[in-house]
């Protein structure tokens, strides 16, 4: 088949989009109080720059066999440059991935009546939604328990020698303080919104890529390889996600009776 250019150009636009977007949600996590204007991030650090950081800790997750290792490099990046803790940056982190988790649950839920999924990740679908219930109620003990969880940690970590214990606990209470978004109504209406629409333009992302290939474009075909590979690549596999990304566009594609050959050249 021919490939249409200009569709692929589009869908390169659209990941830009969407990495913005990504962004400016991250962004009002940061968010102090209620306002989603206020953020205890620096001036320095606008949206642009905050852009550029979450491409490459995004390659770099991509790129490199260990798990989350761009995460861990988003939260050096914005600490050094923004003279932000490093410990604050990764409960933001943590906030956005939860956000993200609610919504592939959600979406695993609502397509289990109208696909039968393959063996491989029908196999998953039990655990990241029991996985994301857990971390869910975790949240929900850091945010509304907050006090009584830094005591317990003081308590435990005042066993260890305070040259030690000390920056471990001031290290807890500042990642705890990173997921402060989540309490707020107003903030987690907006960041709900944001993640809706981070959702969808990385389905409109699989849909200009059908076009590209001369496929039959289908929004339910778009978002189900999205929630395929979002379960998929979660999983610390090869770098670059070689052969795991195609066999799993292979996998979700057949389902709808698109030829295997054609699944792997999507991928």
């Amino acid at each position: 088949r021919t490939t249409h250019l200009g569709w692929l150009v589009g869908a390169m636009l659209v990941v830009l989009i969407t990495s913005v977007a990504k962004a400016v949600r991250w962004r009002l996590l940061f968010a102090q109080g209620s306002s989603p204007v206020s953020s205890s991030l620096p001036r320095s650090i606008g949206t642009v720059r905050l852009t550029r950081i979450w491409l490459a800790g995004a390659s770099l997750n991509l790129a490199m066999p260990a798990p989350r290792s761009g995460d861990v490099a988003r939260a050096y990046l914005v600490g050094e440059a923004g003279s932000v803790s490093k410990s604050l940056v990764m409960g933001t982190i943590a906030a956005e991935k939860l956000l993200d988790m609610v919504f592939l649950a959600f979406c695993f839920i609502a397509f289990l009546p109208l696909i039968v999924l393959p063996q491989e990740l029908a196999a998953r679908r039990f655990p990241i939604i029991g996985m994301t219930t857990l971390v869910m109620l975790l949240v929900f003990v850091m945010l509304w328990q907050r006090q009584r969880l830094l005591a317990f940690a003081e308590w435990l970590l005042g066993k260890l020698p305070e040259r030690w214990g000390r920056p471990l606990l001031g290290s807890a209470e500042r990642a705890v303080q990173g997921l402060d978004a989540l309490r707020s109504p107003r903030l987690l209406f907006w960041l709900t919104v944001s993640t809706v629409i981070i959702w969808i333009l990385s389905a409109y992302t699989n849909y200009l890529v059908f076009l590209a290939l001369g496929m039959q474009p289908s929004w339910v075909e778009s978002f189900f390889l999205l929630v395929v590979l979002q379960a998929g690549v979660a999983v610390p596999s090869t770098p670059g996600k070689i052969v795991v990304f195609q066999v799993l566009c292979r996998w979700s594609l057949g389902l709808f009776g698109v030829p295997p050959a054609q699944g792997v050249a999507y991928g």
